[in-house]
């Protein structure tokens, strides 16, 4: 078994320049065996290792009785111990999480903390055979069948290649006595019912079944690697400003394709995508339209090109009535100033002009709000025309129209923010007072 850890320790460049390994020892003979197993490595590995217990109180008297056990271990070996108490249940009733997936945040949470470096897991081999066959199950790609992850950032797994029989070996040949876990022989976990009914099933067509999938996995992740290179490359292709080329993306092979939406709908909406979501992008890069994903997140493609739309945030400007300068509200800023100074007689001709109104051309109260319905507006030799046309001609995401802040009096938009100046209120050379108006998107605005 010694052997079998120092080559996925050498292979999976496991601990490179780390010196600190944290084993997470449950006290079950898995973790049991990973922290003997290393500390008889840690000279030839340039290691020190200490161990982490939580103990989760889900088991009464078992749970105390194994975090006692680790107690002991630990002082035999003179090994530094960080052991601490959770109530899972409580937590789990708090965030609405199961007991399985609270326990398992809560445990990465208090390692992640505790650890001045590596954190090692005791996850063995068989683990890996579990994990592919419950993955399988459910409906999963390359990725649910490349198993267990040897290393994931600061998390190691050095028994990946070892079976339970190995593992329960090596304590057996050193006269060390482990806990066991009662929870493990309920089968109304998926599971166990895996472990305990299927795994020896395929033991029985071939002996050899559970290394040969950890070969298999091992095999499969290299694949995934390469892929998710190629993946990488392939997006930048196919990038544009605007998003993602949607024929050029659809041309693609579909391992790449599928590779290359799921990346780019993690940047863009910070979930994992499910293949479900996968398979109605797809559709979407042919037929175009819209679809609903994660988390309000809608997927477009619109006018050859494939985005993802933020959720509709419903922010709205109150109605405010500016009277005093200078104003401001909600990344909204108006200035009053004089246009005899030089600075606005030179830029007559610029673009700054579309943010500059003549004070004296407001009709009654200048109002600041939101878009209305049938809102339009007259911008400088050139026709009116409605938000919406105006929005579409610009390719103003939905999810913000409703989001720009008007100015408005009597007579009609005044305003537009990313637009400008209504032609009745634009600035002249006859001009003598200028609202100097600035807008910059508030995190309230969700920008």
């Amino acid at each position: 078994m010694l052997k079998s850890v120092i080559t996925a320790v050498k292979r999976y460049n496991m601990i490179g320049d780390e010196t600190e390994v944290t084993v997470a020892l449950s006290g079950g003979a898995d973790s049991v065996a990973l922290l003997l197993c290393l500390l008889e490595l840690k000279d030839k590995l340039n290691i020190n290792v200490t161990a982490a217990h939580l103990n989760h109180c889900l088991r009464d008297k078992e749970s105390d009785r194994d975090e006692q056990y680790v107690k002991l271990l630990c002082h035999r070996f003179d090994v530094p111990l960080y052991c601490e108490r959770a109530d899972i249940k409580f937590e789990a009733e708090k965030t609405h999480e199961s007991i399985e997936l609270c326990a398992r945040r809560v445990r990465y949470e208090f390692l992640e903390r505790v650890s001045k470096g590596l954190i090692a897991t005791a996850h063995t081999a068989n683990d890996n055979i579990e994990t592919v066959l419950h993955n399988m199950v459910r409906g999963t790609g390359i990725a649910g069948a490349c198993g267990i992850p040897p290393k994931r950032g600061r998390i190691i797994r050095p028994l990946i290649n070892v079976t339970r029989d190995e593992v329960e070996a090596f304590c057996s040949k050193r006269d060390i006595e482990f806990c066991v876990d009662s929870t493990n022989s309920d089968e109304t976990y998926t599971r166990n019912r895996i472990r305990h009914s299927v795994v020896p099933i395929l033991k029985e067509v071939n002996q050899g079944a559970i290394s040969n999938v950890s070969q298999m996995s091992a095999a499969l992740r290299d694949d995934a690697d390469l892929l998710m290179q190629l993946a990488n490359e392939a997006l930048r292709q196919v990038e544009c400003e605007r998003g993602i080329k949607a024929n050029e993306l659809f041309n693609l092979h579909p391992a790449l394709r599928s590779r290359c939406i799921a990346l780019f709908y993690e940047t863009s909406v910070k979930r994992i995508p499910e293949n479900k979501h996968i398979a109605a992008i797809t559709e979407l890069l042919m037929v175009g339209g819209k679809t609903s994903v994660q988390s309000g997140w809608t997927a477009q493609v619109k006018d050859g090109i494939l985005r993802f739309l933020p959720p509709k945030i419903d922010f709205k400007f109150e109605t405010v009535e500016v009277e005093d300068f200078p104003f401001q509200y909600n990344g909204l800023k108006i200035s009053l100033e004089t246009a005899k100074n030089n600075e606005y007689n030179n830029k007559f001709n610029n673009l700054l002009l579309n943010n500059l109104v003549d004070c004296d051309k407001i009709f009654s109260k200048l109002i600041l709000r939101n878009r209305i319905d049938g809102d339009s507006i007259k911008l400088r030799n050139r026709p009116t025309k409605s938000f919406k046309k105006l929005f579409n001609e610009k390719r103003i995401d939905e999810s913000l129209r409703w989001r720009l802040p008007v100015l408005a009096d009597e007579q009609g938009v005044v305003w537009l923010a990313g637009f400008g100046a209504a032609e009745r209120c634009a600035i002249t050379e006859n001009t003598e007072k200028v609202l100097v108006i600035q807008w910059k998107p508030t995190d309230a605005e969700g920008e």
